[in-house]
Order: structure tokens, then sequence, then C-alpha cells
């Protein structure tokens, strides 16, 4: 396993996602270990993000919509960074391109549940 995945550390709860198959469990750093699994539910959480942050901005006066932008669009840079210090430090070869697709599928489950949070 990569060093890169030793970093998530503690993991919040994190189960498998519906719509994701019965085959796919995370393993105790809270990552799939199958690329497949880690694509599924990359795509599921990537319509619960649109969700939950639509439903929230929604709620939101316009000085609160501002601040959500400026939020998810400096999660969504830190998220770039970190998946561009995985290339850097394993490449871009099939295993940095497989814990690339990790990282993106567990900080964006981790953002559907910090923007869920929010119930307004």
């Amino acid at each position: 396993m990569s060093r890169i995945i030793h970093l998530f550390l503690p993991v919040l709860s994190l189960g498998v996602s519906a719509g994701v198959s019965a085959d796919c469990v995370r393993n105790e750093y809270g990552i799939f270990e199958a690329k497949p699994c880690a694509i599924d539910a990359l795509e599921l959480d990537k319509r619960e993000l649109k969700v939950a942050y639509e439903s929230l901005l929604a709620k939101l006066d316009k000085t609160q919509r501002v601040a959500l932008v400026k939020s998810q669009d400096a999660w969504s840079a830190y998220v770039d960074a970190e998946v561009n210090l995985n290339y850097a430090i394993e490449g871009d070869g099939a295993d940095g391109r497989t814990e690339a697709v990790q990282i993106r599928e567990l900080r964006t489950h981790e953002r559907v549940q910090e923007l869920s949070k929010w119930r307004l």
C-alpha cells in the first residue's frame, strides 16, 4: 500500500454507499481496494455532492452563498493539490492513477458529509 493512503488516518466512519456493489468494501484506511469500486463510489459521491451543495445553496442568504461558493472553490483546489502531490510522489502510472481516484472519492465522500451537517 502506498505512503499517501496512510495520510487518511483517522478516517470518518465510512460504510459502503448505496449504489456501490456489495462486493465493494472500504479497508481499515477508509478506501476501496479495488479501483472499479472507488470509481463507482466517486461517481455516486459526485452526484450526492451536487445535491447537497445545491440544496444548501438554496437555503442561504446572499452573504452565506458567497461564503459557501468560496469554501467549495477552496475545497476543490485542495483536492486537486492533494491529487497533484500524489502524482508527484507516486507518478502517473497505474498505481498513481488508482490512488488519485481513491483520494478524490474519499475527499468527496467527506465533503458530502460536511455539507450535509448544515440542516437549515
